[in-house]
């Protein structure tokens, strides 16, 4: 993200919200399926490329179930989010979604209930049985969580990314131009119209005069004849806590849409142009015994959808279910205090982050009038690949490094007993001076040296440095930032790169997180050194430690040598270069101390001097 005077605060906001296939991610619904469930149950979360389902962990497992959450992105279509907040909603919707499987939905019922149905009608008893559920679970979830808005959002954007895919499909194979449906697709469309969001198309279905909607061989009367029995399922599933009711429930409809399916030909009975409405629809859920559905709403119809552009929900017990329309800039802003642990894990993710943190006071320098700066930025981990080998590989040589340093600072901090005090415990060794008349003769314990470091780390991405020495200077950055990182010293990373200086690891940060921005092989642009000392200088406030060092490892010359020196003359903290493949003697005056070194040798060089910064 590049940061210049058009850049507003509110941009920033998309830097605290973590990647959708990260572990911490995981975490974060981990956690949200450990308050949510019974402690006696044991849900693992993990993550799939695609698909969200729940299913009973395979024999041997630690777990009872497994949830399973895509990682894929799902395009927007009536919001207009950060990308990673979006992602983060679809995830969270989601992993609500299958917990209300699991909680509430009765699958060892179903399953019971399943093996009495011929082989041939499984697939349509199954999506009739799963789609009526999911409207009964979302209802109960909405009331419980207030959790309306989420729905509707979410529904209606699978509801429309169906309807996309399915133009697509007519636009290239249907001659007549014609939504066809089958009387399986049409009842499946016809049962989640009642659940939240607006959904029209089972009304276009009916209507004989909807010219573009059909369905497959003219046998709209079919449908027709079932969309009484299809509204009072629902309603009938809506009004029944049990989970064993709804499944018995579920089978007499299926009886009675499978009386009209054995009159029609089997093609009536499968997909024909449409996809699954959610990442899956309908799975082989074999979950056990349910909790009761004891929120649902009252009466018949309460929780459908009214119709385009209205999703009307229900009403939570905990206050008003509904949140006002998004305005693109906070995916759980206006949610109603409901279950305070689940509330508060839901906006976890709004924490302002260390690179948020980090990129407001890039941003506060860049409209500074007292500081030349134009343009600088942040790197996005998302939007970078590195190479993770070398980043584990550049680990593994720290760990000598990082243990040195360690017994170094313990070393340097642990408490002393000095002899020759003027104050403290006498000392026997000392009495004969005592009777002398002199005064430093006691001992005293004093503590040992307690300060701490920051270091800020100034990697030279310009064009020079492509290939090879950008690569080992990579991997030399990264086994100094693990070495340091682990023995307690904040570390950060800001590259010069495409001209202009980027902040790739902010202070506070973890640099696993930043892996991929610190080992990216990206060099390009010239060699702006003195804007990245003067936002070096002002960054080292952000840092936790007392004693500051800067570090930069470069081969170039500074871009303007005068105003170089005079950020140097600013900087009340020690600033080191390392010169890659640099005669020695040259640049010296441009540090407090420099050291010269090989492209080869370079991750020695660096672990020689930090070891010599925290002697």
């Amino acid at each position: 993200m590049e940061l210049d005077r058009t850049t507003s605060r509110r941009e920033l906001a998309r830097l605290s919200t973590t990647d959708s296939r990260s572990e911490r991610r995981r975490t974060e619904l981990q956690r949200l399926a450990n308050v949510l469930t019974d402690p006696a149950l044991d849900v693992r979360v993990t993550f799939e490329h695609s698909g969200a389902f729940a299913h009973r962990a395979p024999e041997g497992s630690p777990h009872d179930f497994e949830i399973h959450i895509p990682v894929e992105r799902f395009e927007q279509v009536e919001t207009d989010q950060a990308p990673a907040v979006w992602d983060r909603r679809v995830q969270f919707g989601l992993l609500f979604h299958e917990l209300g499987h699991v909680m509430y939905s009765d699958f060892e019922r179903f399953d019971q209930r399943q093996s009495e149905v011929l082989p041939r009608h499984r697939d349509v008893y199954r999506s009739l049985f799963n789609a009526a559920e999911d409207v009964v679970i979302e209802a109960q979830l909405a009331a419980e969580f207030s959790l309306t808005r989420d729905f509707e959002t979410l529904n209606e954007t699978f509801r429309r990314l169906q309807h996309r895919d399915h133009e697509r499909y007519v636009e290239a194979y249907a001659p007549d131009d014609a939504f066809t449906y089958t009387v399986y697709e049409a009842l499946c469309i016809g049962i989640l119209e009642h659940g939240f969001g607006a959904e029209s198309r089972f009304r276009a279905i009916l209507d004989p005069g909807a010219d573009r909607y059909r369905v497959h061989d003219g046998r709209r009367d079919v449908v027709a004849a079932l969309a009484p029995d299809v509204a009072a399922f629902v309603d009938d599933v809506l009004a029944l806590p049990s989970g064993r009711d709804r499944v018995d429930r579920s089978v007499a409809f299926f009886e009675t849409v499978r009386d009209h399916l054995d009159e029609l030909p089997t093609v009536q009975s499968v997909r024909m142009q449409t996809e699954g409405f959610r990442p899956i629809e309908a799975g082989d859920y074999v979950l056990g015994s349910a909790g009761r559905a004891t929120d649902l709403p009252e009466g018949p119809g309460a929780t459908r959808g009214a119709g385009p552009g209205t999703g009307s929900g229900t009403t939570s017990r905990r206050g008003d279910a509904s949140r006002p329309a998004d305005s693109g800039d906070d995916a759980t802003g206006g949610r109603p205090s409901g279950d305070d642990s689940v509330t508060s894990l839901l906006d976890d993710d709004r924490t302002e982050s260390p690179l948020e943190r980090e990129a407001a006071k890039l941003l506060e320098l860049v409209h500074a009038e007292d500081v030349g700066l134009d343009r600088t930025g942040v790197v996005e981990v998302d939007d970078v690949d590195g190479d993770r080998g070398r980043w584990e590989a550049a680990k593994r040589r720290a760990e000598p490094l990082a243990n040195d340093l360690r017994s170094t600072l313990r070393r340097r901090r642990r408490a002393d007993e000095r002899a020759g005090q003027r104050t403290g415990r006498i000392d026997p060794q000392r009495l004969a001076r005592a009777a002398q008349g002199r005064d430093r003769v006691f001992k005293r314990r004093v503590r040992g040296d307690e300060r701490d470091y920051r270091c800020l780390v100034v990697l030279d991405r310009s064009g020079s440095m492509d290939g090879d020495r950008i690569r080992d200077a990579e991997s030399a950055t990264a086994q100094l930032v693990h070495a340091l990182h682990d023995v307690g010293v904040d570390v950060s990373v800001l590259s010069l790169l495409e001209n202009a200086p980027f902040l790739e690891l902010p202070f506070g940060g973890t640099p696993n997180r930043y892996a991929d921005a610190i080992t990216a092989g990206r060099a390009s642009g010239w060699t702006p050194l003195t804007d990245t000392l003067e936002i070096a200088r002002n960054r080292l406030d952000a840092g936790s430690g007392t004693r500051s060092f800067i570090v930069v490892v470069t081969d170039g010359a500074p871009d303007d040598e005068d105003a170089f020196l005079d950020q140097l003359d600013r900087c009340n903290v020690p600033v080191y270069g390392v010169y890659v493949d640099g005669d020695p003697g040259t640049h010296a005056r441009f540090f407090d101390r420099i050291v010269y070194t090989d492209s080869s040798s370079l991750d020695a060089t660096l672990r020689s001097l930090a070891r010599q910064l925290l002697a």
